[in-house]
């Protein structure tokens, strides 16, 4: 399989783009759209690992804990989880930079 920069583009990028939500031909970029995607890829890498130091701080992994199952049976391993509303908040904060970002680089891309 050829490097995806190197040779032509196959039929999924053409010049004559008609619009589309699910986008099943795509645009060649410029290289200033190329160097805009990539940073903001690039940033969001970042917000990301941010995003997970904050949530890590407020709510520190859970070691799995080995759990009797009942006389003779084998233990299984189960892992705590938090369920309260800072869960959410995290959760929801990182949902929330996915759809930012891919929304942005949808426009841009369009």
């Amino acid at each position: 399989m050829a490097h995806v920069y190197e040779g032509a583009p196959d039929d999924r990028q053409a010049g004559d783009i008609k619009p589309s939500r699910f986008r099943p031909k795509y645009r060649a970029l410029t290289d200033a759209e190329k160097a805009l995607h990539d940073a903001i890829k690039g940033k969001a890498a970042e917000l990301e690992a941010l995003f997970e130091r904050a949530r890590d701080l407020r709510i520190p992994a859970v070691e799995i804990q080995p759990v009797n199952v009942g006389d003779g049976a084998e233990s299984i391993m189960v892992e705590g989880v938090s369920v309260g509303p800072e869960w959410e908040y995290f959760h929801d904060g990182m949902k929330s930079l996915e759809l930012a970002v891919m929304w942005t680089v949808k426009g841009l891309t369009a």
